[in-house]
């Protein structure tokens, strides 16, 4: 059994303390306003927000940031310029802190890490999971398509889980939708790898955006973003 493998299926697991389970990147106003309301809609939802926003930016920035050829703190001005929603921004934060001290608890660390924790903790950087997960999957010698895919998975099971809650949809249903979209999650990483600078980085999940800047309009919000 590959020891590296095991390593990543844990970090990127759901039951790895980040809180993501309490955000819902605007996926919460879409339920609310009728948009998102079953498994076929959810699909809708997720594969957009995977496909213009997930893949294009943050496995983009997993792949720049392993390839050591940008700095990340470059690397998450450009991650959270393409983050124009508060909530999210925050929500952002709230995660990668709880990365970044689930990693302190089990002993990853190396240059990479101690680079962008060092930047955040001086303000330079806000942080992001994106790059905390580069920084560990790079100590690791993990391939750089592996551990963007590995994000990309967590991320959108996180969601899954929201959607599970809020919509409300049934665990098989959930696991089917995951299921399907391991195709869309393939052809997000062949893409991420072949970005070569800042300007690959790029997001246009307009709707998800906009959903999550009016989730705090809601009359009553389970989710923090």
């Amino acid at each position: 059994m590959n020891d590296a493998l095991l390593r990543v299926l844990q970090l990127t697991d759901s039951a790895f303390p980040t809180g993501s389970f309490s955000q819902s990147f605007g996926l919460e106003t879409a339920i609310a306003e009728g948009r998102v309301k079953d498994e076929v809609s959810f699909a809708n939802w997720l594969r957009v927000y995977l496909e213009d926003g997930l893949g294009p930016a943050d496995a983009s920035a997993i792949v720049l940031a392993m390839r050591g050829a940008v700095t990340l703190g470059a690397i998450d001005d450009v991650l959270f310029a393409l983050t124009p929603a508060r909530e999210s921004r925050q929500a952002l934060t709230r995660i990668a802190r709880a990365m970044r001290d689930g990693y302190n608890a089990i002993g990853i660390d190396g240059p990479l890490l101690l680079a962008y924790r060092t930047a955040t903790d001086a303000g330079r950087a806000a942080g992001h999971p994106a790059l905390w997960t580069a920084a560990a999957m790079n100590v690791m010698n993990v391939d750089a398509g592996l551990a963007a895919g590995a994000y990309l998975s967590n991320v959108l099971a996180s969601l899954a889980a929201v959607a599970a809650r809020a919509v409300p949809l049934g665990q098989r249903s959930v696991q089917r939708v995951l299921w399907e979209m391991r195709p869309a999650i393939a052809a997000a990483v062949e893409a991420a790898l072949l970005v070569r600078s800042l300007e690959d980085i790029g997001s246009w999940a307009t709707t998800q955006e906009i959903d999550a800047m009016r989730h705090h309009l809601l009359d009553a919000r389970v989710f923090s973003s």
